[in-house]
Formats: structure tokens, C-alpha cells, sequence
């Protein structure tokens, strides 16, 4: 299913990024991690120049949907973007690639608290490695703050 970041590019551009033949592809951080090896974060301004350079096929857009989407979705999209990564495996052309950060959340009512992946206090980026379970909470393992996260 078309994103609503893609929708509204696609319709401020004028431009059709997706037809019948297009593949939608759903996968965790960690499997697109694993298969497409991405950069670190890139800037939307100061980075822009690098990532329009770069193979479209291994550009993605990180995208926070204002409480409808937290993740990555391949391509170069403008709306809700908090950055880019460009992989050193390329995805094939007709393929919609997103990693939902949070398709596996128990309680799609509790968005967007139920899987935090940043700390709202140091804002730490962070996986299970970057965060210590204390008597059922979790603490970032950076500035040691509790954290509101499911198990």
C-alpha cells in the first residue's frame, strides 16, 4: 500500500513513482540493515547534493508521518522527511520498500509511544543494544533516563 508521504509527493510533483507492476515490501530495521547495508543518516540540506548524485535504487527517506508513520521508505521523498541513506545494495526498480517502526507494536492505539526509538531526553538513536531492561523498564544506557517502552 501506497505511504502517505509518497501520495502527497507524488501529488505535489505531478509525478507517478509507483504503477500495476510495482511491489510492496515490508521488513524490519534489522532486515533492511542486514540486506542493503545503509550509510549513516544523511542531512536533507547540508547532504542533498550527495543524495541526488547518488543510484536512485539505493536511496531511501527516513519519514516521520505526523502520528501515521515512523520509518524508512525507499526512494527520494520530499514530504515528512527527516533524512536519507544511501545503501551499497540497491533495491529493484519496481519495488516500495518500508520498514515501519512500529509493525510489530502490540497496541496500535498507543502510537506513538509503544516502541520509542529515540530518547527524549539525549536523543539517542537506539536498538535493544543501546537500552537496559531495571524491574520491567527500560533505561537508555546514555543519559539513563526510563523510557516508555513495551517489552
Amino acid at each position: 500500500m501506497k505511504s502517505i508521504s509518497r501520495s502527497l509527493d507524488e501529488l505535489v510533483s505531478g509525478e507517478t513513482t509507483t504503477d500495476d507492476e510495482t511491489v510492496y515490501i515490508q521488513m524490519t530495521w534489522k532486515e533492511w540493515n542486514d540486506k542493503y547495508k545503509p550509510s549513516d543518516m544523511l542531512d536533507t540540506h547540508d547532504d542533498y547534493k550527495e543524495v541526488i548524485n547518488a543510484n536512485p535504487l539505493n536511496v531511501w527517506t527516513e519519514i516521520h508521518a505526523s502520528g501515521s508513520f515512523d520509518g524508512i521508505e525507499s526512494g527520494l521523498l520530499y514530504c515528512d522527511r527527516l533524512g536519507y541513506y544511501i545503501t551499497e545494495v540497491a533495491r529493484n526498480k519496481n519495488e516500495v520498500i518500508t520498514i515501519d517502526y512500529h509493525a510489530e507494536c502490540d497496541d496500535e492505539y498507543a502510537y506513538p509511544d509503544c516502541c520509542e526509538k529515540d530518547c527524549n531526553i539525549c536523543e539517542d538513536r537506539f536498538d535493544d543494544d543501546f537500552v537496559t531492561k531495571v524491574k520491567d523498564v527500560f533505561v537508555c544506557n546514555h543519559c539513563k533516563v526510563e523510557l516508555n517502552r513495551k517489552s
